[in-house]
């Protein structure tokens, strides 16, 4: 400011104006120095003292930082899909910045540990991925938890009191509950004569409850089988055998096809696994009967006289027919 002989007793106005900048740094107090300039000014007033004015600028930057979720959700399968969201400083910190990131179920979803923001790039947003983690239960889709948080140890002291924040992540299951029936030798094949086959039951996905499976067969007396199964949460994958065993009977009836009905018994199983459908196994008896007739004659043979004696013998037999045999 300059004043002359005519304005000198005229006030003149000093604007003082805030300048911004980004960092978290409370208020600043600055000095302003108002001196004489000797080179331009009357001698007389060279020798004054300079005078100083204390400016307090506030601050308007708040320590925080923004999570944005790509499509404004964060979603991921079990097969290990990925989804992003993006972590930003709201301000600059006047040191090194580390966000912690942790996931309440890492069955469900894995996150990075940590992202770390300095003075020179806490304005470029940082990107976390979030995988998504197999397990074998059927459970549906499950919202786990992700929290970004400061670690006040690792962090300039500004953001230590900044809040935790979260996100929400859906994973998507990709067990389906089942069962699988696996013939020995792709067959199931017995006799009349009291012979056995096998075959294994093994569910699908793991139950969070047990799961109870009925074996019956449409013809028990073809053949039969082991009444039920039962399936844990801890042995659900150990296949269970189920053994077939021929049934005799009397009748020449050739070799006959049952059918052996796997069922889960929803009324006590895992309610999962309640609308699996049944599956069927077809077993074949081979018959051991053979169509025929014996002759036994008393005292191993036969005599009559001209007189008009008798003697007998006797026909059985050997085979139960389906019809009158005569």
């Amino acid at each position: 400011v300059t004043f002359t002989p005519v304005n000198w007793d005229t006030p003149q106005t000093v604007t003082v104006t805030g300048v911004d900048d980004d960092l978290v740094d409370g208020t600043i107090t600055s000095t302003i120095t108002i001196a004489v300039d000797d080179a331009n000014s009357d001698d007389d007033f060279d020798g004054l003292d300079d005078q100083t004015v204390s400016v307090d600028t506030l601050d308007d930057d708040v320590a925080g930082f923004t999570i944005e979720e790509t499509d404004a959700a964060t979603e991921v399968d079990e097969s290990g899909s990925t989804d992003i969201f993006t972590v930003v400083l709201d301000a600059e910190p006047t040191s090194d910045v580390v966000l912690t990131i942790t996931s309440d179920d890492t069955g469900e979803a894995t996150v990075p540990a940590s992202v770390t923001f300095t003075p020179a790039n806490w304005d470029t947003a940082q990107t976390v991925t979030v995988t998504g983690a197999d397990e074998d239960i059927v459970d549906g889709t499950i919202t786990s938890t992700i929290t970004v948080a400061v670690d006040d140890a690792n962090s300039d002291d500004d953001f230590d009191t900044v809040a935790d924040q979260t996100v929400s992540v859906d994973t998507t299951d990709d067990d389906v509950a089942g069962f699988t029936v696996d013939e020995f030798e792709g067959s199931t094949e017995v006799t009349e004569a009291g012979s056995t086959d096998t075959f294994t039951v093994v569910l699908d996905a793991q139950p969070t409850s047990d799961v109870v499976v009925s074996i019956g067969s449409d013809d028990a007396s073809e053949s039969t089988t082991t009444g039920t199964l039962t399936f844990t949460p801890i042995n659900w994958d150990t296949p269970q055998t189920v053994t077939v065993t021929g049934v005799d009977d009397l009748t020449v009836d050739g070799t006959q096809t049952e059918s052996i009905t796997v069922t889960v018994i929803g009324e006590i199983s895992d309610n999962d696994f309640d609308a699996v459908a049944d599956q069927t196994v077809s077993a074949t008896t081979t018959d051991d009967d053979v169509a025929g007739f014996t002759i036994a004659e008393s005292g191993g043979s036969t005599s009559v006289a001209e007189t008009g004696t008798t003697d007998t013998f006797t026909v059985v037999l050997n085979a139960q027919p389906d019809s009158d045999v005569v």
